[in-house]
This record gives structure tokens, sequence and C-alpha cells, in this order.
């Protein structure tokens, strides 16, 4: 939309860069991520006069709390949430690091121990529900070893040093 209303991003074709999404979103069963790209490209062909119209705050909430996946490590044992998944909870641990690295260099020490402590407690979370002993499942229960789960235990700092030879 940005593209189409103000020349930004030329050179990128974004409506292959969302074709592109929409089907890793299919491919990982990522439905509900599907649905929000396929209306933005719906509202998108509707025109600037329908989003003149659209109520965007309003809007984007109500889209993304539909979407919203991260559950909070307190939480992610239960077994009714199956639809729980490994990649957005260890992003999660990341940005609790970087929030324990940030309240650090403002000289917020207490913090900086309260989201590292907290980024522990997720990671013994994930590893007591999500590593299977020699690999990181998708999700509670599941068989699947995703590369993406893989990856993202590498790039995330979730990954321990003994289980890096296996991943």
């Amino acid at each position: 939309i940005a593209q189409a209303a103000s020349g930004i991003y030329q050179n990128v074709d974004l409506v292959n860069v969302m074709h592109h999404f929409f089907g890793l979103d299919l491919k990982t069963f990522n439905y509900d991520s599907a649905e929000l790209c396929l209306r933005g490209f719906e509202d998108f062909l509707r025109g600037p006069d329908h989003l003149a119209h659209i109520k965007t705050d309003e809007n984007n909430r109500a889209l993304f709390k539909k979407n919203e996946t991260l559950v909070p490590f307190d939480e992610i044992d239960d077994p009714c949430m199956q639809d729980v998944n490994f990649v957005p909870n260890a992003f999660r641990h990341l940005a609790l690091l970087d929030m324990a690295y940030l309240a650090e260099q403002t000289g917020n020490a207490a913090d900086a121990t309260a989201y590292r402590a907290e980024a522990e407690v997720l990671n013994d979370k994930l590893h007591e529900v999500m590593f299977d002993g020699s690999l990181f499942v998708d999700s509670p229960g599941s068989k699947h070893h995703s590369v993406h789960s893989q990856m993202a235990a590498v790039c995330t700092g979730v990954i321990r040093e003994k289980e890096k030879a296996a991943v």
C-alpha cells in the first residue's frame, strides 16, 4: 500500500514478496497469519477510497490480537496449549535478553536482572516442553523437528552448548 501510494521501494516486487510469505505461512500451517496477509492484500485491491475509511489502529489491534501466538512462560506447559509454537517463544527469549542488555546499559541493574531471570525461566520451560532430548519440536506433543525451530534455537540463544552438535 505504501509503495503504491508514495512510490517508495520501487525496485522491490512487494506482491511477489507477499506471495512468498503467504506461501510460507501456508506451508508452516500458520493459517491465521496467511489470513492476515490476504486481508491486507484485499484491502489494497479495493483501492485508496476503501483504505481512507479503514480505522487503522482499531483494525490492526483486532487483527494482531487474532494472530497473537506468544504465551506467558508460566502457561506454556498447559496441555490445552497445543497451538504454542517454539519459534515465537524463542524470539521472546531473545527479546528478554535484549531488554536485559538495554536495562544494563541505561543503569537499571534491577530490571536487567529481572529480564535475565525471566529469560532463564522461559529457556528452562522451552527445554522442558519442547526439547525431546536431541532436537526442538515445533509445538508441545509434536514429533516434528522443523529447520525453523532448530535455527531459532541457535539464533536466539535458547540452545545450550551441549545441544549444539545435534542441532
